[in-house]
């Protein structure tokens, strides 16, 4: 069970502060670069779309804009702005949406699983360093491994793992609209003794808190207690059988 005691403060605040910026709700921004916007964040998200088509999606879009306003002969420095202000490469209405989650990137070794942070080509072994006790040999395992295009070889790793901060991604969450409203929603066990909902389980509010008490009860004010998994474990009176 992992649980987290979120108390508000200024440096979480500080954290957190850029899940609260709307970019797209920004009075300078054209409502024609919004749509474009959102668009291609759509088609990129939703419908799959890859990069490079999102790319050339733009291009077109941007062309579009281009003929409206020679279409109206509109020569102002706004109109000509605004056709400037449409990117060419999805990554950037990406990252300008904040669409990514932050995440830190490993090579990870394909043998042992030991993780290297990968902050380019040159910021990780040619080979595993690790060992699982002073005793043993290094693992020695190859990390990248050689690819060919247009005629060029280059390396890249075998294997990555992507960190997602536990606290950034919950901040990201909270700052959802009506999400902490909904997770803050008081809780109780059934009152008839029918448990239709893991919340109707007496045991979960029998767990206490860092003050002895439980802790999914009595929360001071400006504070969430919030249980992120249960588990339990258990047996089959009949064995393994499909009908058990």
């Amino acid at each position: 069970m992992l649980s987290l005691r979120w108390a508000s403060g200024l440096c979480w605040f500080e954290t957190l502060a850029h899940h609260f910026e709307k970019p797209l709700f920004s009075p300078d921004v054209q409502p024609v670069l919004a749509a474009v916007y959102i668009l291609v964040a759509v088609m990129h998200t939703v419908a799959e779309l890859s990069l490079r088509d999102c790319r050339q999606l733009l291009v077109s879009l941007c062309f579009l804009v281009n003929l409206m306003i020679e279409d109206v002969h509109s020569s102002n420095s706004q109109s000509k702005f605004l056709a400037k202000s449409i990117p060419l490469d999805a990554c950037t209405i990406i990252k300008r949406l904040d669409l990514n989650p932050s995440h830190k990137v490993f090579v990870t070794c394909p043998e042992c699983y030991a993780c290297y942070l990968d902050r380019g080509p040159d910021s990780y072994p040619e080979l595993c360093t690790s060992k699982c006790s002073p005793t043993q040999q290094i693992c020695g395992h190859h990390l990248h491994k050689a690819h060919t295009a247009l005629g060029h070889q280059y390396y890249c790793p075998i294997s990555h793992f992507f960190y997602h901060d536990f606290h950034e991604w919950l901040g990201q969450m909270l700052c959802r609209p009506g999400m902490e409203d909904m997770m803050d929603h008081d809780q109780s066990p059934s009152s008839d003794g029918v448990m239709e909902d893991i919340w109707d389980a007496p045991g979960l509010y029998e767990i206490p808190g860092a003050d002895d008490h439980p802790f999914i009860c009595n929360c001071v004010e400006n504070e969430g207690r919030y249980i992120f998994s249960f588990n339990m474990d258990g047996f089959n009176p009949f064995q393994l059988k499909q009908a058990g």
